[in-house]
């Protein structure tokens, strides 16, 4: 069947489906109800024709295999980082432009597939032919780097750090969104490329913000204890590539 789209109230119907394969149809975006579905297990969308990543199966906690081969997504959203049950991610088949270092938070992923020939892969000549789950890890030890840089940063300037987080409190919740982030950082001078792949480590809870004793804790612990939050290091990738 050739099905161009689904009823909105759709994932209501289905909260306890664990298997749904809807490849081969003409969908060009999923309803926001499949946050519903939440016993969802395997989704199948190859050849389709979205032209965006569907962001709410990213709210999917038990999500294990997600295909989405041959449609028209062109990027995939940092917050994949969380869907740590994910075994099986299909993205061949799509002008995808860079994959996101959050990738390597997914801790369950052993098979990932993208056309790595046009995608910004960020990675080494000596990586190119890796594993996944090489790949996961290289993706891991590149966030941390970023985080750790980015943490460094912010002890090396502690005592305007704390005051551009209480200027930028503008309703006195005593947290900060992303948003609030964004500007304090930019009134320090400070620009991070794709600021949003740290965010969803900075942001653990996925709250969408941060108080201000977890962000003077952060800067406080000057990144040295961040390699604990990630996996290995290019000595170890290596080591598995020659395995």
């Amino acid at each position: 069947c050739q099905i161009p789209e689904l009823p909105k109230k759709f994932g209501l119907w289905i909260p306890n489906v664990e298997q749904l394969f809807l490849d081969h149809n003409r969908l060009r975006e999923l309803p926001d109800s499949l946050i519903f579905a939440e016993q969802l297990r395997d989704m199948g969308l190859t050849t389709n024709q979205l032209h965006a990543f569907p962001t709410c199966l990213c709210q999917l906690s038990g999500l294990q295999t997600l295909g989405l081969h041959n449609n028209m997504i062109p990027s995939v959203p940092v917050y994949i980082g969380r869907q740590t049950t994910l075994v099986s991610l299909y993205l061949s088949g799509n002008p995808i432009d860079r994959v996101p270092l959050t990738i390597g938070l997914l801790s369950s992923l052993v098979c990932l597939t993208v056309d790595k020939d046009t995608t910004d892969m960020q990675l080494p000549a000596w990586a190119s032919h890796a594993d996944t789950v090489t790949l996961r890890d290289y993706y891991s030890h590149l966030l941390h780097e970023k985080v750790l840089n980015f943490r460094l940063m912010l002890h090396a300037n502690f005592l305007k750090v704390a005051l551009a987080f209480r200027k930028f409190d503008t309703n006195k919740s005593g947290d900060l969104d992303r948003d609030e982030v964004v500007r304090a950082l930019r009134y320090m001078g400070v620009e991070f490329e794709n600021f949003d792949e740290m965010w969803t480590v900075i942001d653990k809870d996925g709250s969408g913000s941060i108080d201000y004793e977890e962000f003077l804790s952060m800067v406080r612990r000057r990144g040295t204890d961040t390699h604990n939050d990630f996996g290995g290091s290019e000595m170890i990738l290596r080591k598995g590539l020659d395995e």
